[in-house]
């Protein structure tokens, strides 16, 4: 089947109207995997998920993660709740109400996440917006003495970083799942073939053989510009938005947001298919 998707960004992101999440077949299935891949940012509005039809829908994606950071008890495993909630004074999710960096989703580990879902169960009325930028156009647009330079690069990515640059705490057993991992700071998408930057200012802690100082420089200059406005497109949540992301061909931030507004999202993360989950 034809799926129509109604681009939102210059080069990328598309909006699917008229789908109902919860009841795909497998041409439906398949024509979404066609959309995502074309425009890496799909935006679904007016879903009806529980946790176990988000992760349904999900393993018809592909494979499913249990992220890193899951402390969850009760619930499907699968879902990372992101709110600033609480229940009894204790936090129900991650991540709070702050601003988040510039990031792309578990890049820390040896087989990074491929693509998010982040599901909103209650948003707020201000603030909170995800922004997505297009890294395998602006790797297109570098400028040939940039694009030159950092070709062949190696980027060595850490969890430990995240903790230490935002406050994010990790437990021992979290560190010892997520030594650093090595990946090229230019990655080939496995799937699409297209060429993209391939860093997280939150978790890349240094270029291959280049001092965290000089790296950081390095890696500003590529965020500016791959953050630029025509690579980059701004989601305003409204309560059953489904946003998919290609973790290996965008990254992401969030804006804060007032702590006393409540928010509630459920992320689900998905895995490449085997032999193409390193990075190359």
């Amino acid at each position: 089947m034809a799926m129509t998707a109604r681009r939102l960004a210059p080069s990328f992101c598309g909006e699917i109207d008229g789908v109902d999440l919860s009841r795909l077949d497998d041409a439906a299935t398949d024509a979404i995997k066609a959309a995502w891949l074309a425009h890496k940012v799909l935006v679904f509005h007016d879903q009806h998920l529980d946790e176990d039809g988000l992760v349904d829908f999900a393993q018809r994606l592909g494979d499913v993660e249990i992220h890193l950071r899951q402390a969850r008890i009760v619930g499907r495993r699968e879902v990372l709740l992101v709110s600033n909630k609480k229940e009894n004074g204790e936090p129900i999710g991650r991540l709070g109400n702050q601003e988040l960096n510039w990031h792309m989703d578990q890049i820390f580990m040896a087989q990074p996440t491929a693509g998010t879902m982040l599901y909103a169960v209650e948003v707020t009325p201000e603030g909170g917006d995800t922004w997505f930028c297009d890294l395998g156009t602006a790797y297109s647009a570098l400028p040939a003495a940039l694009k030159a330079r950092v070709e062949g690069m190696r980027a060595v990515h850490s969890a430990a970083t995240a903790d230490r640059r935002v406050g994010i705490q990790l437990t021992e057993e979290q560190r010892q799942r997520a030594p650093e991992a090595v990946h090229p700071l230019v990655r080939t998408h496995p799937l699409a073939g297209e060429k993209a930057l391939y860093f997280s200012m939150n978790h890349t802690a240094r270029i291959d053989g280049m001092s965290e100082a000089d790296s950081l420089d390095l890696l500003d200059e590529l965020r500016r510009h791959a953050t630029a406005p025509q690579f980059v497109y701004a989601h305003h949540w409204r309560v059953g938005d489904l946003v998919l992301w290609d973790n290996a061909a965008t990254m992401h931030r969030r804006d804060p947001f007032p702590d006393h507004f409540p928010r509630l999202m459920r992320r689900v993360g998905i895995s490449f298919p085997a032999d193409l989950r390193a990075p190359f």
